[in-house]
């Protein structure tokens, strides 16, 4: 299973410290659009900002807001 941080700048490029890649994304329609591209064996970790309001699928892991 590969990481994949989709959301705002800084979270993806904390993450990007640590070798994950990430989707900088500007509007929830980026986001959803990430998501919606992310392959059947990527666990997708999604910055607070994007996951208001959003069923969560079941390899969606929240990042807690700052």
């Amino acid at each position: 299973m590969k990481p994949l941080v989709i959301g705002t700048r800084e979270d993806v490029a904390g993450f990007a410290l640590a070798g994950v890649d990430g989707v900088i994304c500007s509007t929830r329609e980026e986001a959803e659009a990430a998501v919606a591209h992310a392959g059947d064996d990527t666990l997708v970790l999604l910055s607070a900002a994007f996951a208001v309001e959003r069923p969560h699928a079941p390899l969606i892991v929240v990042l807690p807001s700052r």
